[in-house]
């Protein structure tokens, strides 16, 4: 997600000669750097399913699933493996295939700025708004679905830049509104019946709150600073309030420029630095992917999916992302 109020965005077609790095050793191609002096190989597979149903896989290099220009902003796998993609330049959602087809355009939100997404057991995409001046969180249900925003909170006066979102089957809908001053933000629109949800502040005073997500090992839920370039953890209760802060991460404040996040089955997490152009993995820092500004993270199978400056990135880590 941007770290000033810019647009990124993209249109799509594969490039052929920049979608896979050569080897299956797990590590990162040097000369394989945003898809140049890349050789494309099919990606290993097994039978070893991950809680999600798709496979865990063997590990393999960064690959460009697909080119877009302008560039991507959000990603989000849906139970059925469908992934999605966000353009803040253009407003569209696409749906990207895997199998080397073109991405398909799902839905316009017609004037507003996609940013961060999320997918809920029903299929439904939950996507933020940044930059409009009626910023929100829209539910968008199927193919060409404009969108449903989400209420505001009474007596609030609206939201400034929504940034991150995370469903949390059961609680309802975390998103993260966004100033680059301590008045940032997490907003839970709880679920109060099937498609109703009431919005209230879950926490304040954040500065600059990016990407967030729901670890279901710790039971907490986890959030990107990132000019602190930290990720602070909450526990979160039944009725989805939240509990005490902790910093559970930290980087070199903005050189780190913390983004996107992702959750592995076994807690750890991964982590897009946006300024440095890597992703990494929380508990050792061991870089698994170099790109050109990296942005979101999402889990499929044992897939780690990245959206960045240049397009839709994958890697295979032959990790199981953590169960919804």
């Amino acid at each position: 997600m941007p770290l000033e109020v810019e647009a990124s965005g993209g249109g799509g077609g594969v490039t052929g000669d920049e979608q896979v790095a050569t080897s299956t050793s797990g590590g990162v191609d040097t000369n394989c750097v945003d898809g140049a002096d890349c050789v494309a190989v099919d990606p290993l597979d097994d039978d070893d399913r991950c809680p999600d149903g798709f496979p865990r896989g063997k590990k393999s290099d960064l690959r460009l699933v697909e080119e877009f220009s302008p560039g991507l902003e959000g990603v989000a796998v849906c139970p059925n493996g469908d992934v999605f993609v966000s353009q803040p330049e253009t407003g569209a959602i696409f749906r990207v295939p895997l199998d080397g087809a073109p991405a398909e355009l799902w839905t316009t939100l017609a004037g507003h700025q996609p940013l961060g997404m999320d997918c809920a057991s029903d299929g439904a995409l939950y996507v933020a708004d940044f930059g409009s001046e009626d910023a929100t969180v829209f539910r968008v249900a199927a193919k060409n679905d404009p969108g449903t925003p989400l209420p505001n909170i009474a007596g609030d006066g609206g939201y400034k830049a929504m940034n991150g979102v995370a469903v949390v089957d059961g609680v309802g809908i975390y998103a993260t509104d966004r100033s680059n001053t301590i008045h940032g933000r997490i907003v839970l629109f709880a679920e109060t019946s099937p498609n109703v949800f009431e919005a209230s502040v879950a926490r304040g005073g954040l500065p600059f709150p990016n990407d967030v997500t729901f670890n279901p090992s710790t039971g907490t839920l986890d959030l990107t600073l990132t000019i602190n370039s930290q990720v602070l953890s909450y526990p979160v209760a039944d009725d989805g309030a939240l509990g005490s802060q902790s910093v559970t991460s930290s980087g070199i404040l903005v050189l780190d420029a913390l983004d996107g996040l992702a959750v592995a089955e076994d807690g750890d997490r991964y982590l897009a630095q946006y300024l440095r152009g890597k992703v990494r993995r929380s508990s050792d820092s061991h870089a698994v992917a170099s790109m050109t500004e990296p942005k979101s993270l999402a889990f499929r199978g044992g897939t780690l999916f990245i959206t960045a400056k240049k397009g839709l990135y994958a890697v295979d880590l032959a990790v199981c992302g953590a169960p919804r």
